[in-house]
């Protein structure tokens, strides 16, 4: 019987050898996917990036498009 319980024993490690290095080589793909992966400040950046773009063009849009248009309609609001 403690020869059979070692053979079994043996190969019940060795299954777990298999098994432990297979979750090692996942953890290596999950830590690479990761590494790659943008930090919060850079996602907040990117944002405050893009708001200040949208605030830029629409500042842009109201000085070239829209004031003269609003000097040409200020003589009729102050009669």
């Amino acid at each position: 019987m403690t020869a059979e319980f070692v053979a079994n024993l043996a190969e019940r490690v060795g299954r777990l050898e298999v098994d432990v290095g297979h979750i090692s080589r996942n953890v290596s793909a999950i830590e690479e996917r990761i590494a790659h992966m943008p930090t919060r400040a850079d996602l907040w950046k990117t944002v405050a990036v893009a708001a200040g773009a949208v605030i830029g063009a629409m500042w842009l849009a109201l000085q070239f498009f829209a004031k003269p248009y609003l000097d040409s309609l200020a003589p009729q609001l102050v009669n």
